[in-house]
């Protein structure tokens, strides 16, 4: 989105005279709908916070965005966490300086935190390529992990943080091989900001914390830094009964990921304090078998494969100071989507370089369309067989504007892909993982009706 004024007017459209469908009605009549879990003032301030981060192509400067924002991820799913849980997701920094933003987004307005409080910390991770879920001799998520002891705990006597315990002797949960693994270790180390639990109000829409200017500590981390953004729900020593959950939005892959990508596998983490949380889907595994303390998520959803990945709205804006990867955004209508064709696909997206220490060096080496296809047909109701990567190269067609095209497939193929690109010295950034179907107005599981008359339903 490129909208830099704040002035959004509001549209009412009406099919029925008791139903109504609002929309958000740009000053260069861009529409966007509001679903029933928004409202204008927080689309608004999304806007707001995107103009610090979302960038014309070409443009560059000192600030960079990070993370999973609802933009480049949109939400589709809700997470919950109740009294004492805590959400977490661990990241690279890609470019060392200062956080000046955490951002994070509530997409259904409920909040049972005493005081509607939850505490941010950001601590040292422990996880990375080499070690955690999905890394041998540990299978991908969703897996339980462990904690620590608390007496402090008047609920199950458990701690999240080792800065929260009172024996700091690590309990693995992981269940043993095949299934899991040998033994964990604790995906956290120490804190680097946020006073045992930086309180803040916890709204539906989004959300900020701005460690500097609220607190006057700064938040800074170096290139190659492994650390994890972290929620805790702020609740008193006591157990809770029938608590009201405090709400999270959350992305999920509509494909599979390459293990080699960084998303995989997923990096969304939450801490149970009971055995058995109510969250139903943990990729696929029993609510039974999740066990409390510390849980790799994984994906979103009972038929997600552990392939897939999914992550938490939590994003942030840095000021960098050194070398960041080339940037990477669709184009309107760059991507592929469900189509009737079988012919090829072309993808076009924005894609430059910054390099805010040394700008005359910034420079796309290049880019290029890593996709899939799957080998059984989109419209079977068994998960399908996913075929060898493949890279297709993309084009400067006009500067900064990439395309690529991926050869055409016939009705019932599946396809997921990756925009890719690498700067002149070797940093590599990616788009967000898409895909799409081709299909066909008749097949052997449904042929579209072309002769009866549809009554309209709202």
């Amino acid at each position: 989105m490129r909208i830099l004024s704040l002035f959004l007017a509001i549209l009412l459209v009406s099919g029925l005279s008791f139903a109504q469908q609002r929309y958000l009605v740009s000053p260069n009549q861009e529409v966007i709908p509001i679903t029933k879990y928004d409202n204008a003032s927080d689309l608004i301030a999304k806007r707001q916070s995107q103009t610090l981060s979302k960038k014309t192509a070409g443009e560059c400067g000192t600030t960079f965005l990070f993370g999973y924002d609802r933009v480049r991820y949109p939400s589709t799913s809700r997470f919950g966490a109740y009294h004492k849980d805590v959400m977490a997701q661990w990241y690279i920094a890609k470019a060392s300086g200062e956080i000046d933003t955490v951002f994070w987004w509530d997409i259904a307005g409920e909040n049972g935190a005493k005081d509607s409080l939850i505490l941010l910390r950001i601590l040292e991770s422990n996880l990375g390529p080499n070690y955690g879920p999905g890394v041998p001799p540990h299978k991908p998520p969703c897996q339980s992990w462990g904690y620590w002891y608390s007496t402090n705990d008047k609920d199950q006597g458990v701690a999240a943080f080792i800065e929260d315990a009172t024996d700091t002797t690590w309990i693995s949960t992981i269940a043993p091989p095949p299934l899991g693994g040998p033994p964990t270790r604790p995906p956290w180390g120490d804190e680097i900001w946020g006073f045992g639990g930086y309180g803040k109000i916890h709204r539906q829409g989004l959300n900020y914390v701005a460690p500097r200017a609220e607190t006057n500590i700064p938040l800074e981390v170096t290139v190659g830094q492994r650390f994890v953004i972290s929620f805790k729900v702020n609740s008193g020593p006591d157990h809770i009964v029938n608590d009201i959950a405090t709400r999270w939005a959350a992305w999920g892959s509509t494909g599979p990921v390459s293990t080699t990508d960084e998303d995989w596998p997923a990096r969304n983490w939450k801490f149970y304090e009971h055995d058995s949380g109510p969250w139903p889907s943990c990729a696929g595994v029993n609510i039974n078998d999740v066990k409390k303390g510390w849980v790799a998520r994984g994906p979103l959803g009972t038929g997600a494969t552990q392939d897939w990945t999914a992550a938490y709205n939590f994003w942030y804006t840095m000021i960098v100071t050194t070398n960041v990867a080339p940037l990477i955004e669709p184009k309107e209508d760059g991507d592929v989507y469900t189509t009737f064709s079988t012919g090829p696909q072309t993808i076009t997206y924005d894609i430059w370089d910054c390099d805010p220490p040394n700008p005359s060096q910034a420079e796309v080496a290049r880019a290029f369309i890593r996709y899939r296809v799957a080998n059984t047909e989109a419209y079977t109701p068994f998960t399908p067989v996913w075929g060898p990567e493949i890279d297709v190269e993309m084009t400067e067609v006009i500067t900064d504007v990439y395309s690529g095209t991926i050869p055409g497939l016939p009705a019932g193929k599946s396809v997921s892909y990756t925009v890719y690109a690498f700067d002149t010295k070797g940093l590599s950034n990616r788009g967000v993982p898409q895909s799409y179907k081709v299909v066909s107005l008749k097949n052997p599981y449904y042929w579209v009706d072309t002769v009866a008359n549809p009554v309209h339903k709202n």
